[in-house]
């Protein structure tokens, strides 16, 4: 027999978030939810955005390079900036990502009122180049009429974009305003290293089974291992 109900469903912790990014074609609009920005370096390897993972001092500067495998293979990093967003027309919330130089006006805007939650941005590209410059701008929004959700674990949520498994990421800790967090390299290695970026299906069952083994071997995600060997 169905089971029937006037309630929808209560949502659990998801942390899939969409990642946006500035396109040439169009604003990217919306509320911030988030009190702060976050900002990680980041590498384009392996055909996708991977964090760098080199261990640096209080001034950014790098003490060690070798668990960062981007950085062993000399690709440059970046700095990029992550705040969350709420579109009250389109009622969808996302995580934003820009450079550091173009997350400037968030800085500022922080610096003058405590928290980036409710403030209204406009990010947009002043050409319609794909790499053009990105231009935000900052106003406090009306929150008397505006119901603001939750903001989501952005660190969560990047962890499972970055495809980082969760039986991987280990407690994160925050000093100084750094917050690291911290993981098993030997659990993430099919992650960072996938042979080919190509989406082959016999390639990636492959893939997967040898890492579901592996957290298996671990004591870590023998149930999920179970529950992908029935699906």
């Amino acid at each position: 027999m169905p089971t029937w109900n006037t309630r929808l469903p209560r949502r659990g912790t998801v942390n899939a978030f969409e990642l946006k990014r500035c396109q040439p074609t169009g604003p990217t609009k919306g509320i911030i939810t988030c009190n702060n920005l976050l900002c990680c370096d980041t590498h384009y390897f392996g055909g996708r955005t991977i964090p760098c993972e080199r261990i640096v001092n209080e001034h950014g500067k790098t003490i060690d390079d070798s668990r960062c495998l981007a950085c062993r293979a000399r690709q440059p990093w970046r700095p990029h900036a992550y705040v969350s967003v709420f579109n009250p027309k389109l009622h969808e919330h996302f995580i934003f990502e820009c450079t550091d130089a173009a997350a400037q006006p968030l800085e500022e805007y922080f610096n003058a009122n405590g928290s980036l939650r409710g403030c209204l941005m406009n990010a947009y590209r002043a050409s319609t180049r794909p790499n053009g410059k990105v231009t935000i701008i900052t106003s406090a929004y009306d929150l008397r009429n505006q119901h603001l959700p939750e903001p989501p674990n952005i660190i969560a949520a990047l962890c499972t974009l970055w495809r980082l498994p969760q039986t991987a990421v280990n407690t994160q800790v925050e000093n100084n305003g750094r917050i690291t967090t911290n993981r098993d390299g030997d659990v993430l290695h099919e992650f960072h290293l996938p042979p080919d970026n190509e989406g082959d299906p016999a390639m990636f069952q492959q893939r997967r089974e040898a890492v579901l083994t592996e957290l298996a071997s671990n004591g870590n995600g023998q149930q999920h291992a179970k529950r992908t060997k029935h699906s």
